[in-house]
């Protein structure tokens, strides 16, 4: 059998090439061994998906299968709210990465945490619109913004200093911290995750849609994530349940200034709150928020 190498499409680091091809390797010598179902074979690939080339045809136990690359974007709100997803390793789980994109009221784009520049995503992209910026939310979510520029020079780059700092590629148009951010977005509230300065992250709420956008505000897990992080999220406490990313929380102490931007949040009573490594969050979403930042003393909800 010939066994397809990962195509390092994901990621642009050594050292998550080698992880991407330990695992891939380290799950075909378990099918070898083990002979699994046409069906649990199936479910092994997909969980290796980001290694395969898109739409490629790999030999199975009983045949071939198809491996194919999800959907570029998926709507939230019609012609307003969409989201794109793909699959990131960080500290040896595979996670789920998520970017908003939101019209503004001038029909043009925002895109909120820019994802690696795809052909398909691109081509999704031009057909809704122009895209106007490109939102930088923390110090972290920065990687992939440099070569989303290169792509559309005109897009206005929005991003705290910190995350300039951390990355010479990147270029801000306009800082985060900026008092102009209030002017050039005026159907958004832009709160500061005060008391966080490890994360450094802004929360954009967008009035229209009673959408909450961040990125690493929040995290969990569910049965649709990869194996890793399924299993490291039951260990951590946030399988199943809407928590605060563990080096967030581990890094933040209880303080007014958190409390009060928490506060400020939930008072806008989101009708959802996207983030980064979530399913879009649309039960009791203010509530849930509260709940898992109960720890900085924000009011429960």
């Amino acid at each position: 059998m010939t066994w397809p190498r990962c195509c390092g499409r994901c990621h642009s680091s050594p050292r998550l090439k080698s992880q991407e091809h330990a695992a891939w390797t380290g799950a075909a010598s378990a099918w070898g061994a083990r002979r699994v179902s046409q069906a649990g074979f199936a479910s092994l690939c997909q969980g290796f998906a980001c290694c395969i080339a898109p739409n490629a045809w790999i030999a199975g136990p009983t045949g071939a299968l198809r491996i194919t690359c999800s959907v570029p974007l998926a709507t939230v709100v019609p012609d307003t709210l969409w989201v794109s997803e793909r699959a990131v390793w960080f500290a040896g789980v595979r996670l789920r990465a998520r970017s908003t994109i939101v019209r503004l009221a001038d029909r043009r784009l925002l895109i909120h945490s820019p994802p690696p520049p795809t052909p398909a995503l691109c081509a999704a992209l031009n057909a809704i619109g122009e895209i106007a910026y490109l939102v930088v939310p923390n110090c972290f979510h920065h990687l992939a913004t440099p070569a989303f520029a290169a792509s559309y020079p005109s897009a206005t780059v929005v991003g705290p200093r910190s995350a300039a700092a951390k990355n010479r590629a990147l270029k801000l148009h306009l800082a985060l911290d900026a008092d102009s951010v209030r002017s050039a977005f005026p159907e958004w509230d832009v709160i500061k995750l005060d008391g966080c300065p490890f994360l450094d992250e802004s929360v954009f709420f967008h009035r229209p849609t009673g959408s909450l956008i961040g990125a690493d505000l929040l995290i969990s897990a569910c049965a649709t994530d990869h194996f890793t992080w399924r299993w490291a999220a039951r260990v951590m406490g946030c399988y199943g349940k809407v928590c605060v990313p563990p080096d967030v929380r581990s890094r933040t102490q209880p303080s007014d200034a958190a409390a009060r931007a928490i506060d400020r949040m939930t008072s806008l009573s989101p009708e959802r709150i996207l983030v980064a490594h979530c399913d879009p969050i649309v039960e009791r979403p203010a509530g849930q928020l509260a709940a898992a930042w109960q720890f900085s003393g924000a009011t429960q909800r």
